[in-house]
């Protein structure tokens, strides 16, 4: 991927969060998400790997 601009599953609006890439159809940064991968782990897929 070479950009946010390709990816479907974020988006950027300029009256949300100031104009962040953000993930579609929330108020969720992908800067946060970069920042602090761990602790945003998705429970059913953390569910998955430990059974």
């Amino acid at each position: 991927m070479e950009t946010w601009a390709t990816c479907p599953a974020v988006e950027r609006q300029p009256f949300t969060l100031s104009g962040a890439w953000v993930f579609k159809g929330t108020r969720v940064p992908v800067a946060a998400l970069r920042r602090h991968p761990a602790e945003h782990q998705v429970a059913g897929r953390r569910e998955q790997s430990e059974g």
